[in-house]
């Protein structure tokens, strides 16, 4: 073929215009991989608009923690439901991925507990307090002293205490499916004694106590929000999100 003097040879074009089609082609693929693998990665760890936590019947926990995760939450455009379980119960579901975590829990309880993650930073310091009738010695001489003495834990806790203090008989031990319980069956007159959670006892932790029983402190601790391993993928914005809100309450 002869163009203006210049001699094309078509199967040269033809051998041309293939190769151009053939590198679109190989570009176009490239480009829908890269995005497939894009939105693969992205929906590897949906946020769920909605997720519902455990959360123990305490005072401090409905009117600060709960308040607290909320916000928390909020920033990753999850909404919140809080339901109220039994201590040791509470953990058990969210370990089996029944619920997806929990509002707050002791780190020693949260030890005894394979299968749940602890969000850092801890939510609050907190104190495990010996609640005792106005009439009865009160410290840890108890523990050993009076073996018939009979002391009520939530569930939770009664595991941690007769690990913290080994000279404890197991049937000491009053159980109690709620925290709450404890000061219920203390203002009963059905046990001795109690073991009661408190939160930062240097920042207004003890007006958490009734004023109608002596106290001792038995051991300092912290808390934490808890979540399930199946949102583990989210750990890394929810920590950075807890970290914000809690820098505002300073």
């Amino acid at each position: 073929m002869n163009a203006g003097g210049i001699v094309i040879n078509k199967h040269v074009v033809t051998f041309l215009l293939k190769g151009l089609f053939l590198a679109v082609g190989l570009f176009s693929g490239l480009a829908l991989s890269n995005n497939l693998l894009t939105g693969a990665s992205t929906s590897a760890c949906p946020v769920p608009k909605k997720l519902t936590f455990s959360s123990l019947r305490h005072p401090q926990i409905q009117s600060e923690i709960q308040p607290l995760l909320e916000r928390v939450y909020a920033k990753l455009g999850i909404e919140l439901e809080f339901v109220v379980t039994t201590s040791y119960r509470d953990l058990m579901l969210v370990a089996n991925n029944q619920l997806m975590g929990s509002a707050a829990f002791a780190d020693d309880i949260i030890s005894t507990m394979p299968g749940i993650l602890a969000v850092e930073p801890p939510l609050r310091n907190m104190s495990y307090v010996l609640l005792c009738h106005k009439d009865l010695a009160c410290d840890e001489s108890i523990f050993d002293a009076q073996p018939k003495n009979l002391i009520a834990a939530s569930n939770a806790m009664s595991k941690t205490i007769l690990n913290r203090f080994p000279q404890l008989s197991p049937k000491q031990m009053v159980s109690t499916r709620e925290v709450i319980g404890v000061l219920r069956m203390l203002e009963e007159n059905r046990v001795d004694y109690g073991i009661y959670p408190i939160s930062d006892r240097h920042n207004g932790g003890l007006l958490e106590l009734p004023q109608n029983l002596n106290y001792s402190i038995l051991y300092d601790l912290k808390s934490f929000h808890v979540i399930s391993r199946q949102i583990s993928c989210l750990l890394p914005k929810i920590e950075v999100a807890l970290r914000e809100e809690l820098s505002k309450l300073k």
